[in-house]
């Protein structure tokens, strides 16, 4: 399941050639990479050989996932950590999605399939779960094209209710969980979707979960 390393050293060459030591490479400032083109990520102000750097994931996005492709498919408590091997290609797949999100179909058409190991239903046994198989692929584009139609609905419905006065679904001091959870279940009721998915976007973002039906008056922030 894992890539030789012979195989992501050919990858390296051919995707990124080295930038000239005096040449600065991709960089993490703030928790975001700042891309120079050159392949791979450095921390700011690092100075650190090309073999000790990650692959970009913005302009090396194959290379990074294929990196991950091998942590996620080696033996459990063999990736170097206690995250389980689903999250670090979970993980990845989040940034590449970020960092380069008109080329990570592409990139994960070469990247070929991942296989993870999760506990079983029972707990006491691990299977194995299968990412990016050829059969998903074409489901892939349909459902990322399915939430970025929505992401756009949805911004033209935000802006909307901001010309009405309506604003501070983040301040979660004014504005609680239990409230925005009465919001959606009402939403529900009215039938529209794009609503509830607002609501239900507001309290994923916040790390907070749909409060119980029977929960107390709330007081509204609109």
């Amino acid at each position: 399941m894992q890539l030789e390393n012979s195989i992501a050293h050919q990858d390296a060459a051919a995707l990124a050639s080295p930038a000239p030591a005096d040449t600065p490479c991709c960089a993490v400032i703030g928790g975001s990479v700042e891309c120079a083109g050159y392949g791979f990520v450095a921390s700011q102000g690092a100075i650190v050989g090309h073999n000790e750097m990650p692959p970009c994931p913005a302009c090396n996005t194959v290379l990074f996932l294929a990196n991950a492709k091998n942590q996620a498919s080696a033996p459990a408590g063999a990736a170097g950590s206690d995250m389980t091997t689903e999250q670090i290609w979970l993980d990845a797949l989040r940034v590449a999605h970020r960092e380069n999100p008109g080329g990570v179909h592409a990139a994960l058409e070469e990247v070929g399939e991942v296989h993870v190991r999760v506990s079983g239903p029972d707990r006491s046994t691990a299977v194995v779960r299968t990412y990016n198989a050829p059969y998903q692929l074409s489901e892939t584009e349909l459902d990322d094209a399915a939430v970025d139609a929505i992401a756009l609905n949805m911004k033209v419905k935000m802006a909307r209710n901001r010309a009405k006065g309506r604003a501070g679904w983040n301040e979660g001091d004014t504005c609680t969980a239990d409230f925005l959870s009465k919001e959606l279940r009402e939403h529900v009721e009215k039938g529209d979707p794009l609503d509830v998915a607002i609501y239900a976007m507001m309290l994923n973002l916040r790390g907070e979960v749909i409060s119980a039906a029977d929960c107390s008056a709330h007081t509204s922030t609109e």
